[in-house]
C-alpha cells in the first residue's frame, strides 16, 4: 500500500503532515531518510550556500544527498519548529543538531524545506536558510 493510500478519506494537507510525521520519525530514529515517502520523479533543491549545490532528481539521487547528512554527523537530530501545510505544500522550519562524525564537533543549524506533494507522496523538497522566504514559497505569506 502507498503512502497516500494509508490515509484514504482524509483532507489531502492532513495526509501530507502525516507522511512528513513519518519521515522525520524515521530520519530521527535512524539517521537515514525513506524512499517510501518520495514519488518516482522527486526533484530536491538544497540550499543556494550549499558548496556542493546540485539540484538532486529520482529518489536514488535525492536518498544519497539526505542520507549523506546521517553519515556526515553522529546524533544528528531534526528537531521540528514549525510544519504548516497549505494544500499540496507543507513547509517545516527544523533545528538541526549532532557531532561531526570523527570530530565530535557539535552543529546547530536551523533552515527550512517547503514539501510539494504529488500522489499523496513527496514531489519536491526545496530547502531554505530564511524562514519568510521559505514561507512565502510554501503560499502561507
Amino acid at each position: 500500500m502507498g503512502v497516500g493510500a494509508a490515509y484514504a478519506g482524509i483532507p489531502m494537507s492532513a495526509q501530507n503532515l502525516r507522511v512528513i510525521d513519518e519521515v522525520f520519525e524515521q530520519f530521527n530514529r535512524t539517521g537515514q531518510p525513506t524512499t517510501n515517502s518520495m514519488h518516482p520523479e522527486i526533484e530536491w533543491v538544497p540550499i543556494r550556500e550549499d558548496p556542493d549545490f546540485e539540484v538532486r532528481r529520482g529518489t536514488e539521487s535525492v536518498h544519497r544527498y539526505l542520507a549523506g547528512w546521517g553519515e556526515t554527523f553522529d546524533e544528528l537530530r531534526a528537531e521540528r519548529l514549525e510544519t504548516t501545510a497549505s494544500g499540496e505544500k507543507v513547509f517545516v522550519w527544523i533545528r538541526l543538531t549532532g557531532k561531526g562524525r570523527g570530530s565530535e564537533f557539535p552543529i546547530k543549524m536551523e533552515q527550512g524545506i517547503v514539501y510539494t506533494f504529488r500522489d499523496g507522496k513527496i514531489a519536491s523538497g526545496t530547502e531554505f536558510t530564511d524562514r519568510a522566504e521559505g514561507r512565502r514559497a510554501a503560499g502561507l505569506e
